[in-house]
């Protein structure tokens, strides 16, 4: 059995399309894949040098840890969001909603 309809679209195909071509197809795969492997190869390299000569990681000795730098408002603030939500959740627990669970 021919499939003559493949034919056609192949031969008209539509003039903004680029058309089939496999062997540029798997040369742009691979072209792409070596830039991107480079790419990558070198972000590697460049770091491993900072890694070994110490750059990596630096911290700034300006700030040092302790209770003098904690805000203490934006901790109060953050403890109580976590107080509200498990006083919430605890009267859902105890309250269960109206609505049944439609996976059960």
């Amino acid at each position: 059995m021919k499939f003559s309809f493949l034919q056609r679209i192949k031969k008209t195909g539509s003039p903004t399309s680029l058309g089939i071509n496999v062997h540029r197809d798997w040369v742009v795969l691979f072209l792409t894949t070596v830039v991107l492997a480079l790419c990558v190869l070198t972000f590697s390299y460049n770091f491993f040098r900072k890694i070994e000569r110490g750059d990596a990681f630096l911290v700034n000795e300006e700030q040092p840890v302790g209770l003098e730098n904690l805000d203490r408002k934006k901790l109060g603030d953050t403890v109580n969001f976590y107080e509200r939500h498990r006083e919430q959740f605890s009267n859902l627990e105890k309250n269960r909603p109206p609505y049944k669970d439609p996976s059960l």
